[in-house]
């Protein structure tokens, strides 16, 4: 079955315990070319959609530099790599590539850091010896477990990058060992260079020699799409032709009618939309991937008020997933967020919305505190729950109302600054890597400030003007003592001690908004204007 083990045996050498790594291989690849999917049929007619052609060209390699990709052992497959650009391949778009020990790539990321075979019986074309989506830069069984490196690097700036591997003096399998009369053939040494916006493939053969005595002596340059139903090799460089590459270089081109289709996968969507502590919202989205076209990132949407998308902002896909709107302001209405995968298309596949819940209110008789909010919208909410609190990070809960109610009266409201605060919990529908709040219920919950309840003083308190743009006069029947501003986020921004019953603060210099000021042993609201 194996044409080159009488070589072995002839020599007077058997596979026994010092050549159990032969044994090895010759049973991995006996297993790979029986997988279901090396049964298929293959046909080398040529696709009339992303034909290609392959022609030579000067030898004028790239520096052997880049990062040392993580194939410690012989044929094995890297992990998932960053192509940093959108390479069409076949009709398809992709980001990511898996770089094989044997001088291989593929766009298959389901074989990433899995078994790269390393037997040459069929020619290209074929699922037998390779994966779908493969790029043979010199496909022979080399072992850079012995020595060489096997290098990878991105160069250049958009819309012309170079993604670059380099195999780097890999020596071929058992070049060293005493049994094979491989030993002594030339280190192998060659690149691939994928090239954005034109798609083009270059292969440059420093040198890459042929030892008949070990796997037949074939190596393959060439090119195959996902099912092998397409693919293209240089003159001579298929099997089972055996061939010694001096100085080589080639290029696949794809025809200037081809067009690469927008493959682009439903990978990303909102997970909850919350609103922080400085009334910012956080939208929590999750992403995949791993997806063979899969995502360079994620693109972050926000109506506008004529219900149209705006694109305000961009996660890339080795971030936490998490976007954070530094521009809506909780406080003045609800939004809505979409998410989508960003990678070739011109017209991203948008996620379903969400709309964040915004919470009003207004004060009733014995100051009680009346609260109403819209529904969120995104998610299955089973029940609101209303958080009352001094500040805006130190909130308890107070009620639980249900799902179809939007409204709360908080009958008893403690003296003092008073936040409230609408969330929720819900079922587990996507998850997000990025770290979130753990405060009220699972990982899977949105909670958001919406709106801050306030107090008009009791008793003999009186603020005017209120609005006030600049001075501010405050009245007492009794002395007015410790006087206290505090923001809406719970800061102290100014404290003075008065002992007597009336005094003029000067607020000009602060931003426009909600204060509250204590004094005389009493709190009322203040509403600043014309501030920064």
């Amino acid at each position: 079955m194996y044409k080159f083990i009488p070589a072995l045996l002839l020599a007077g050498f058997t596979i026994s315990s010092q050549n159990s790594i032969i044994e090895r291989k010759l049973k991995e690849a006996e297993a790979y070319r029986n997988r279901p999917e090396a049964r298929r049929a293959s046909s080398t007619e040529p696709s009339s959609v992303a034909a290609y052609s392959v022609t030579s060209i000067p030898f004028s390699p790239y520096a052997y530099t880049g990062t040392a990709t993580n194939i410690g052992t012989d044929d094995i497959y890297s992990s998932a790599i960053p192509l940093g650009f959108n390479f069409c391949f076949f009709g398809r778009y992709y980001n990511n590539v898996v770089i094989g020990s044997n001088g291989n790539l593929t766009f298959e990321l389901s074989v990433a850091s899995g078994y790269d075979n390393y037997s040459i019986t069929t020619p290209l074309p074929s699922l037998t010896n390779l994966p779908g989506n493969s790029i043979c830069a010199v496909f022979r069984d080399i072992d850079n477990a012995i020595g060489g490196k096997i290098l990878y690097n991105t160069v250049g700036v958009a819309p012309n990058r170079i993604f670059i591997v380099s195999w780097d003096s890999v020596p071929l399998f058992n070049n060293s060992c005493n049994i094979c009369t491989c030993h002594g053939t030339p280190f192998s040494t060659f690149q691939a260079a994928l090239y954005e916006g034109s798609n083009n493939i270059d292969v440059f053969v420093d040198s890459s020699a042929s030892c008949s005595n070990w796997n037949g002596g074939y190596g393959i340059i060439g090119i195959q799409d996902s099912t092998a139903a397409n693919g293209i090799t240089p003159p001579n460089r298929n099997y089972p032709n055996t061939w010694t590459g001096i100085h080589e270089g080639w290029r696949f081109s794809q025809s200037l009618s081809t067009s690469c289709a927008c493959t682009l996968a439903d990978s990303s969507k909102v997970c909850f939309v919350t609103t922080d502590t400085n009334l910012h919202n956080e939208v929590y989205f999750n992403h995949n991937p791993s997806l063979s076209t899969g995502p360079m990132g994620t693109i972050i949407y926000r109506m506008n008020n004529s219900s149209l998308w705006d694109s305000i902002g961009f996660v890339p896909y080795n971030q936490p997933d998490k976007f954070i709107d530094l521009v809506a302001n909780p406080n003045q209405q609800s939004y809505s967020y979409c998410v989508a995968a960003r990678d070739s298309c011109q017209s991203p596949k948008k996620s379903p919305p969400h709309t964040t819940v915004f919470l009003q209110y207004s004060q009733g008789g014995n100051n009680q505190i009346n609260l109403s909010w819209n529904p969120y919208l995104g998610v299955l909410v089973n029940s609101y729950y209303i958080y009352r609190g001094a500040t805006p990070s130190a909130l308890s809960l107070i009620a639980q109302v249900s799902s179809m109610n939007f409204a709360y009266t908080d009958l008893n409201p403690p003296a003092g600054p008073n936040y409230y605060r609408i969330g929720f919990t819900t079922h587990t529908i996507c998850t997000s890597n990025a770290p979130h709040d753990s405060l009220i219920g699972s990982n899977f919950r949105t909670m958001t400030i919406s709106g801050i309840a306030s107090y008009r003083a009791r008793g003999s308190l009186q603020m005017y003007p209120n609005p006030v743009t600049g001075f501010l006069t405050l009245e007492s029947a009794v002395a007015l003592g410790n006087v206290v501003v505090i923001n809406y986020l719970g800061q102290t921004v100014m404290q003075i001690m008065c002992d007597s019953h009336r005094v003029k603060i000067d607020l000009t210099t602060f931003p426009s908004g909600i204060y509250f000021v204590q004094a005389a042993g009493e709190v009322g609201k203040i509403i600043k204007t014309g501030g920064e």
